[in-house]
């Protein structure tokens, strides 16, 4: 659980450093590098229409690293290995108009269509696919989120009426603290399903949600 310490004065979602990372749901028989000329390719095709991208940076050297990034203007995504599990993270880097529900829809929205490109991008063979049931959030302000149980109680209320329209046939959400210490701000979200409803909704259907 985070460390105690004083109430936070801000809701921590305001800040616009907003993060979410979906993992790789196989193992990938891919290394990193295979990803950079797949960012290259998306640059000069403007694969992504909503963002202005810029360049790629490959940081495959790292251990556990933040692998190859693909920085657009208003923010970045990567194929992150942090933990040592491969995920497509995407972290805003510039504010969002609109009130806490349109930029978790802003933010989680980017995740996805960036995670629906990827697993129908003929260069990788279909050989990544990402699970939706878990993801990693992050708020990457240790101004506004300190990682104090009363950031910890503002994030909680505000993610899950987001994740309940996001996943409403849902049996259960959890949303629990993650991180060690010294990192930043970041919740873990699990998804279970009711089983006689079936499997969690799949990519096609989370992206129509947020596009309503």
């Amino acid at each position: 659980m985070p460390q105690h310490s004083s109430a936070c004065v801000v809701n921590p979602l305001e800040a616009h450093e907003l993060a979410i990372k979906f993992y790789a749901a196989n193992t990938v028989e891919l290394g990193p590098r295979d990803f950079v000329p797949v960012f290259h390719e998306w640059i000069q095709t403007r694969r992504l229409e909503d963002e202005v991208m810029i360049d790629v940076a490959d940081y495959s050297h790292v251990h556990n690293g933040p692998g190859v990034l693909l920085m657009c203007h208003e923010g970045q995504y990567s194929l992150d290995q942090a933990g040592g599990r491969l995920g497509l993270l995407y972290t805003r880097k510039r504010r969002t108009e609109g009130d806490v529900r349109s930029r978790l829809r802003r933010v989680f929205g980017a995740a996805l269509k960036a995670c629906k490109l990827l697993q129908a991008e003929p260069a990788l063979e279909g050989k990544l696919h990402f699970r939706y049931d878990e993801a990693l959030f992050q708020i990457q302000n240790r101004l506004l989120a300190p990682r104090t149980p009363e950031a910890f109680d503002a994030v909680k209320d505000g993610l899950r009426p987001f994740l309940s329209e996001l996943y409403p046939e849902a049996d259960h959400i959890q949303v629990e603290a993650a991180g060690e210490p010294k990192e930043p701000f970041a919740v873990r979200i699990e998804v279970s399903q009711n089983p006689s409803i079936g499997d969690v909704p799949d990519i096609a259907d989370l992206v129509s949600r947020l596009e309503d």
